[in-house]
C-alpha cells in the first residue's frame, strides 16, 4: 500500500504571493476593460493558480482491504441483546458500518444492550460517536447500553474525557 507524491519543484509551482496575502496577485486592468475608473490606476484581484503538489499518477492505486466478514455477533440473552464486536480495531469505516445495525438493536429491544468489547484493541473518535449515540438512543427508549471487556487504557480514556458516565462499564 503506497500514496506517493511528488511536490513541484521550482518558483513556478508556488503560489503567488506578490504584492498581496493569500495566493492573490494585484493585475492592472486592460485598456478600455470595464471597472471603476480612478485618477491612480486601476487593478482588479485575480487568484493565481497553481498547484503545490501533484500526485504521480503512475504508482499502483491505494489498496483499501475490504471489511471483514463477520464485525459483529448478536445473541438474545435474557432479555438483552448480547453483542460481541468481532474486529481488533474499529476506525471510521467500521464505525460507520456498525452504526445504523447497533441503533436499530437499540431501537427494537427497548434499548437492552451490552457489548462486548473484549477483541477490541484500538478505537477511532468515530466509534467513540457511535458509542454515545448508541448509550442516547438506549436511554431514550427505557434501557441502557453495557460495556464489557474494555481494556484499562481505554477505560481511562473514556474516564479523562468525562464520557464513562454516558455508559454502564462493567
Amino acid at each position: 500500500m503506497t500514496l506517493r507524491s511528488t511536490s513541484a519543484v521550482g518558483a513556478a509551482a508556488k503560489p503567488s504571493l506578490g504584492n498581496s496575502a493569500q495566493g492573490f496577485e494585484l493585475a492592472p486592468l486592460a485598456e478600455g476593460s470595464l471597472g471603476r475608473r480612478g485618477s491612480g490606476g486601476q487593478a482588479t484581484i485575480t487568484r493565481s493558480i497553481r498547484p503545490a503538489m501533484a500526485i504521480d499518477v503512475s504508482s499502483p492505486p491505494i489498496d483499501i482491504p475490504p471489511l471483514p466478514s463477520t464485525l459483529m455477533t448478536v445473541e438474545e440473552i435474557g432479555g438483552t441483546q448480547f453483542v460481541r464486536i468481532d474486529v481488533a480495531a474499529v476506525r471510521e469505516r467500521q464505525a460507520s458500518v456498525l452504526a445504523d445495525p447497533l441503533c436499530g438493536l437499540a431501537d427494537r429491544h427497548g434499548g437492552k444492550v451490552t457489548m462486548d468489547l473484549t477483541k477490541v484493541a484500538a478505537f477511532s473518535c468515530a466509534w467513540i460517536n457511535v458509542l454515545l449515540m448508541l448509550a442516547a438512543r438506549c436511554k431514550a427508549k427505557g434501557g441502557n447500553l453495557v460495556l464489557t471487556g474494555i481494556s484499562v487504557p481505554a477505560q481511562h480514556l473514556l474516564k479523562q474525557m468525562g464520557l464513562a458516565k454516558s455508559f454502564t462499564i462493567v
